[in-house]
């Protein structure tokens, strides 16, 4: 008991089981593997039915009556990957938030979208967390990367704001992609509605396109108009209380503001030092 031995395939037996012979080697080298094929949020559903291992960072856990779910970031996008203890029970509760993680399991369709459920879940250190990072820094500059459109007008002042609003999308983008929810507040009016509408149709198209869990956009994205032309103490108290009730509930993150038509005046300055100590960050794009 305790020896080390190196050992190969020796037999796949008809039932499964696997035999090993030992064998004498004057050097080796060794190496981790992880069982099945290496899949991304991209291709997860081509492994459908098979074993696989996946490996990201996890930007959300989800208790759920039955399962845990990791929300996990690798390249193409965001995956579910859900772990069974017992039910309502937390699985590897070793594994917070920020992780970067190697989940091994098998893949799983469901009725409406595709899973990893998942045997394993190991955390990654050092360089294979460093070469994860390094992927997913990659992936996430060609995902984040406004489309390369023309406008519609032909107009100088706006050529000078273009990559401005090409880096606020980026930083939106981001945002979705990390598991931070987005909230959009925009003046109820007809500026507001204009600046806010097309610009929620579109991020409900990215998080189709980069979140597995077609749940996703429900709890990501939330347009909020609102009656002042300003952001009011009311509404800033109000949405930092559902705020931090979703993140003590559902693990989410803090969400990042989006003001629309609305945010660039001395009015809004109380509601943004109400907001200044949390983890909270602000765009704001208006024309007052």
């Amino acid at each position: 008991v305790g020896d080390t031995l190196v050992v190969e395939l020796d037999e796949v037996r008809p039932d499964g089981d696997v035999g090993f012979r030992e064998i004498q080697l004057e050097s080796y080298e060794t190496r981790m593997v992880s069982p099945g094929n290496r899949a991304t949020a991209a291709d997860l559903g081509e492994f459908a039915g098979e074993s696989a291992h996946v490996e990201g960072r996890v930007v959300q856990v989800n208790q759920t009556g039955g399962p845990t779910v990791f929300q996990l970031r690798a390249e193409g996008g965001v995956l579910p990957c859900a772990a069974f203890e017992e039910a309502g029970v937390r699985a590897f509760p070793e594994i917070e938030h920020g992780d970067v993680i190697r989940a091994t399991g098998t893949v799983e369709s469901r009725e409406d979208h595709t899973q990893l459920e998942a045997d394993q879940i190991t955390t990654l250190t050092g360089s294979a967390a460093e070469e994860v990072r390094e992927r997913l820094e990659i992936d996430q500059e060609e995902l984040v990367e406004p489309a390369a459109v023309e406008p519609l007008v032909d107009w100088a002042v706006l050529e000078t704001l273009r990559e401005d609003l090409a880096d606020v999308t980026r930083q939106v983008c981001g945002a979705l992609l990390d598991g931070r929810p987005v909230k959009m507040r925009h003046h109820a009016d007809g500026d507001g509605l204009c600046a806010s509408v097309p610009l929620q149709y579109a991020l409900e198209q990215f998080i189709d396109e980069t979140w597995l869990d077609p749940d996703a956009g429900q709890h990501l994205l939330e347009r909020l108009p609102s009656k002042a032309p300003y952001y009011e103490l009311e509404d800033v108290t109000r949405d930092l209380n559902y705020a931090l009730e979703n993140q003590a509930r559902h693990g989410q993150k803090l969400p990042l503001f989006l003001m629309l038509d609305n945010g660039s005046t001395e009015e809004d300055t109380p509601a943004y030092r109400h907001l200044a100590h949390y983890d909270v960050p602000i765009l704001v794009v208006d024309h007052h």
